[in-house]
């Protein structure tokens, strides 16, 4: 087949079947594979949905600064850069706009709470978000505090939570993060030890986790310490004495060395409800 035969067959194919090919590349080979071959291709590329997944920093990197743009970030659908160790300005760079972006799964590598606060009206088609860092940022002022404390619900559409925490976030800012996630039916949480308190956790999940079916908790504290022994000691009570952990049948495990520090110790708090319906 001559070069003009096999030109006019590709011209041929429907733009759903472009669409099927294109989800075989990622978006740098999809990029060089493909743009400026013709109009008609370039056109389609510009409404082919992306899944950005970088696992190295120079291909991020290249990316932002050659492809991105004219890609147009409005297609983008999810966004993975966990192992790139790309920092808090990874997904602030990607999102610039306060609008409702098409985003639907995030996973990155760290974020500050500042920058999440921003983030949110981007990210209401969300449906699962992952964070491997979640900071607290100094510069947060109290007007700021204030105001997102009692903002409505921004991610509404988010079903998966997978967050870890640094040891200086609160159970204000986990509230905050619950409030914005009112349908969630997975939640991970990592934290310090002093987010281990069964009654405060009861209160939040009630509140506004009323569809979540999947929960874990870590938290790390140091090894051989009287408070955190006695942390763990009183969330296990609380939880033999309270209709609301004994009905979700959790399991407290203080065997798991998560954080791999000879100075650090863990435990898991977790539930799996298998059977809905039974707790309404």
């Amino acid at each position: 087949m001559s070069d003009d035969k096999f030109h006019n067959t590709i011209e041929l194919l429907s733009v759903e079947l472009w669409r099927e090919i294109f989800e075989y590349f990622n978006s740098i080979d999809l990029w060089y594979s493909f743009r400026d071959l013709n109009r008609r291709i370039d056109a389609i590329i510009d409404r082919t949905a992306l899944h950005l997944n970088f696992t190295k920093r120079d291909t991020y990197g290249y990316f932002m600064k050659n492809i991105l743009s004219p890609m147009k970030a409005v297609n983008v659908r999810s966004l993975n850069t966990c192992g790139t160790q790309q920092g808090t300005s990874t997904i602030t760079s990607l999102i610039t706009t306060t609008k409702t972006t098409n985003i639907q799964h995030v996973s990155i590598d760290q974020l500050t709470f500042n920058d999440l606060i921003k983030l949110l009206p981007a990210l209401q088609n969300v449906k699962s978000f992952c964070t491997d860092y979640l900071l607290l940022d100094d510069n947060i002022s109290n007007e700021q505090y204030q105001s997102f404390i009692i903002a409505m619900s921004l991610l509404p559409k988010c079903n998966q939570l997978h967050v870890k925490l640094s040891d200086d976030i609160t159970f204000e800012h986990v509230e905050y993060l619950l409030k914005q996630t009112s349908n969630l039916k997975k939640l991970f949480m990592w934290g310090w030890y002093h987010l281990l308190d069964a009654k405060k956790w009861e209160s939040l999940l009630s509140i506004y986790c009323m569809k979540l079916i999947n929960f874990q908790l870590i938290c790390t504290g140091p090894i051989f310490d009287d408070n955190f022994d006695q942390a763990i000691d009183d969330f296990q009570q609380i939880c033999q004495a309270t209709s609301f952990w004994f009905e979700r049948n959790v399991t407290i495990s203080d065997d798991e060395d998560f954080s791999a520090h000879d100075y650090r110790t863990d435990v898991s708090v977790q539930f799996n409800i298998k059977n809905k319906v039974s707790l309404i």
